[in-house]
This record gives structure tokens, sequence and C-alpha cells, in this order.
């Protein structure tokens, strides 16, 4: 009977993985935030197979093991929770109680859940982020420069659970909608901000970091960050994996980095002989290679006859050193796109040339390639379950750019790339 009963409430969550796509240069896109698999959270100490609904003593009374829910929840924890598991209204006559507290510290306790929120826009925002104080004082009502006026959008439960770590906001500092009304009502008003559990974001929405720290960051600590909630669970424990441990799973996330074109001649090629090739990465090679994948969109081929660099050219037929090379293998750069209409500037035979550098570093190609057929290959790349496929083509020309079907070049565009794109994602990517 035990046993039947553990196996009715040890339920572990069970969701899609949560891909997360940054862009480069202009600001960060975020893709594929649906509710990810959360970890579970552990047993208690000296307890390794809780007894279900198991009291703190045995004077705790007889009761139905209903469980009381604070307001503050938000439903994917909530979902979490055996459907069969009675709830009851009630806080203090329940056998168990889940409630919202600030956190002793960034890790769950044995019957806990720490979920992290984040401050998020309309994907165009400019503002990249504000620091935790001008947070603090836009909750009571003094926003700072350039968000007088704005409320926060959240829903009723993010108030609830916001409102534990920072007290009642002031009058005029929150407007609370249906989860489902935030972000359509946030782009309708264009300048907006939200306050959302990590789990609701999605592409539209762009994350800003408070004191320079965000959770789409790899190195993401929630100890330090100040949108962390507490879930803990009073009154006894749960089976293990009840429970999840978390809302954001870094086992889960992918972060992906898209960069603009890049053409390694003229200026730019001319900074590299006189400061060292690893010179356009100097300020920004780090953050580059944090990237779980990085992205280079490469218009200039590599060429054994190309000439030095010149910062003064005056025509528009380019190419790269071959040691200019180096520069995306020490990036650690993932995959390269080929739809620029200069790869074959210098030629077929540059072209095919900088395909054999490609192949020999490992770095998989998209949008151009040997010929026709393989210019419309995807790149596919797996990390943490999240399956990426990368596809692409050349629309603006000229013809003498595209790939045939003997030589190398860019894909043209054409109806075959919406029927690889719908494949793909039948597929799963």
């Amino acid at each position: 009977m035990a046993q039947d009963i553990t196996h009715r409430y040890n339920k572990a969550m069970s969701l899609h993985p949560r891909l997360l796509i940054c862009m480069v240069l202009f600001g960060f896109l975020l893709a594929g935030c649906a509710p990810g698999a959360l970890p579970a959270s552990g047993s208690p100490a000296g307890n390794s197979s809780p007894t279900p609904f198991q009291p703190l003593s045995a004077d705790t009374p007889a009761v139905p093991p209903a469980i009381w829910l604070d307001p503050a929840a938000p439903p994917a924890l909530t979902a979490a929770l055996p459907a069969d598991l009675p709830r009851s209204a009630d806080a203090a006559s329940a056998a168990y109680r889940l409630r919202a507290r600030i956190p002793h510290t960034g890790e769950s306790t044995a019957n806990g859940s720490i979920w992290v929120y984040v401050l998020a826009a309309p994907f165009p925002t400019p503002e990249d982020g504000i620091t935790g104080t001008e947070l603090s004082a836009a909750w009571k009502g003094s926003p700072p420069d350039g968000w007088q006026g704005v409320p926060f959008l959240l829903s009723a439960e993010t108030l609830a659970a916001l409102t534990v770590l920072w007290g009642e906001p002031a009058a005029n500092a929150v407007r609370v909608l249906p989860v489902d009304q935030l972000l359509q009502t946030a782009w309708d008003e264009q300048h907006a901000w939200a306050l959302l559990p990590f789990e609701a974001l999605e592409p539209r929405w762009k994350v800003l970091a408070i004191d320079g720290i965000s959770p789409l960051q790899t190195d993401f600590d929630s100890s330090t960050y100040p949108l962390t909630i507490e879930f803990a669970l009073e009154g006894g424990s749960l089976p293990e994996g009840t429970l999840p441990a978390a809302n954001r799973d870094p086992q889960k996330m992918t972060t992906l980095l898209m960069t603009g074109v890049t053409g390694l001649g003229r200026a730019v090629g001319a900074r590299m002989d006189a400061n060292g090739v690893d010179y356009p990465a100097r300020d920004i090679g780090g953050w580059l290679r944090s990237a779980d994948i990085t992205h280079i969109s490469n218009e200039v081929s590599f060429a054994t006859d190309c000439p030095p660099s010149d910062p003064y050219q005056t025509s528009l037929r380019f190419c790269a050193q071959p040691r200019y090379f180096d520069l995306l293998t020490g990036l650690g750069v993932d995959v390269v796109e080929l739809t620029g209409n200069h790869n074959l500037d210098w030629g077929p035979e540059a072209a095919s040339y900088s395909l054999q550098l490609y192949r020999e570093a490992n770095i998989p190609v998209f949008g151009g390639a040997a010929d026709q057929t393989a210019a419309r290959q995807p790149a596919l790349i797996e990390h943490h379950g999240n399956r990426l496929a990368f596809l692409g083509c050349n629309a603006a020309g000229p013809e003498n750019a595209w790939a045939t079907d003997d030589t190398p070049g860019a894909a043209q565009c054409g109806p075959w790339l919406e029927d690889a794109v719908n494949q793909l994602k039948s597929e799963g990517y």
C-alpha cells in the first residue's frame, strides 16, 4: 500500500527543454523558452526514502493529507504537485503548506524550490538593464529616468511573490494582468517592462540585467540575484521528486550568440596585420567564447594569393589572408554562415579552399557550399537536448554569387527553404 501511494505521488515534472537564443550586437533574442524539465529536490537529510506525507512529529494531529498553496506559488510549480493531492483553503488546518519566503541561500532546501524571476521588456527595447537600487526604488514608486509613469506588468502570483521580497509596492508602481495578456500588452504599449517567472520567457521578451546580472548568463548565480524566491514546504516531507528544485535548469539551456556579417579585409585586415590576428576579439572574445554556440556570418573567402589588406581599397572585390582563419578558431566559432555575396570575389578556388579550412577545423557551414544541393543543407547541432537547425540563402544576388550544380557559392532563396524549415521542425529541430 505504501509503495502504491509513493508511486502515485512520486511524479517528476516533465516539460520540454528550454532553448535560449541570444542575438549579439543589437540585443538578446530569446527563443524557445517553453518551461524546461525541472530538477527534483533532494530528500531531507538522514531520510533518503521519506514516507509519503510524513508529519513532523508524532504529536501532529491526524488530518487529511491536504496541502495549502501560497497565493504567490507560480502555476509551473503548483502543476508539479500530484493532481490527487488534496488542496486546502486553510493554511492552519492543512497537513502541508507551500509558502514563499526569502531564500537563505541560492540553493533549494530538501523540501523547497528556488524560483528565479526576471525583469523583461519587449525585445526591441534599447535599455539593457538597471541597478538593484533603481529596481527597488521603482517598486516603491520612484522609477529611474526614462521609466517614469511606466508600471511593472505582472501577474497576481508574481505580485504576491515579490511582495514577500520587497513589501507592498506603491499603488502606481504595478499593473496586474492575467498571465496570457502580459506579453501582448507590453508590445502594444511598446515602452513597457514586466516581472515574470523565468519559465515564462519566450523570444519576444528581452531580459534586462540587474546590476549587470542576467539569468541568461552561463555563470549565473541565483544567490546573488535580487529576484530569487524560495517556496518552502512546511508540515512534513513529500516523496523525493515531487517538487522541482528550481525553475531554471542550466542542463536544459543552450546559449547561442549570432553575430552580424564578418569580412576580414580592408581596414579590419590592416588592423590585424598591425596589431595581431586576434585584435578584433580583444574586447569581445571572452563574451563570444562564453556561449555554448557561437555563430559567424563570414562573407569573404580566404585565398592563398590574397594581397596585403588595404584600408583605402576602393574596389569591391575582397579576400582574406589564410592566417586570419586563426581568429575564428581562437574564438571557438561553432557554425559559419556563407550566404554573403562576396565569397566568390576571388573565384571558386578561394571558396573551395575556404570550405576545406572549415572542414579541417570541424566547423559546420550553411547557406553556402561546394554546389547548389550542398548549399541548401542545414547545419545541425544538438546541445543539452536542444536540437538546432541552421538554414540560410542569398536573396539579393548577384547571380554569380549563387552556387550551381557544379560550382560553389551561396544558396539561392526559393520555395525549398519553407519546405526545409517545415521538415526540420517535424523532426524536432
